[in-house]
């Protein structure tokens, strides 16, 4: 019965050392993908359709805040504090936004009138360089005996 117990033992310790080899393999493969996939940052011509949209950009108007009545701020104290509480935040975050926003609007409008075009940054990695085959043009599928040429089809046969 020793005997028994001991090899199951082994083959539950076999089975967890080749559990973690699993893993150190996984892992390292894992960490060669993130090796080949280096980005690096590339100069894009901003779209005219989106340099319009950009430079047509007017910041949105602050909405003063609503005034309830007293007996609905006696009757529903708690969804009275609530909207006044979104509403700040809607407030923060509009101001937040319209910072960024701005200041990247200025950018755009400077280089725009400097150059005459606008253009954006952005992160390729090496999958994204790879050229694409287009298939060729024509049918899809063969079609023996037909011949197709110059938007004109002839019969071989």
């Amino acid at each position: 019965m020793s005997s028994s117990i001991s090899s199951e033992e082994q083959r539950k310790a076999m089975i967890a050392d080749t559990a973690v080899i699993d893993d150190d393999a996984a892992s390292a493969v894992q960490q060669k993908e993130v090796i080949k996939k280096k980005t690096k940052k590339k100069t894009f011509r901003l779209p005219d359709d989106e340099l319009e949209l950009i430079l047509a950009f007017k910041p949105s108007v602050h909405y003063p805040d609503p005034i309830f009545s007293p007996v609905l701020e006696e009757k529903l104290p708690d969804t009275v504090r609530g909207v006044r509480a979104t509403m700040a935040k809607a407030d923060a975050l509009l101001e937040k936004n319209h910072d960024s926003i701005s200041s990247e609007h200025a950018r755009i409008q400077a280089e725009y009138q400097a150059k005459g075009y606008a253009t954006y940054q952005a992160e390729v990695t090496d999958d994204e360089e790879e050229i694409i085959q287009v298939p060729r043009r024509g049918r899809r599928r063969h079609r023996p005996g037909v011949v197709k040429r110059k938007g004109e089809i002839k019969k071989i046969n």
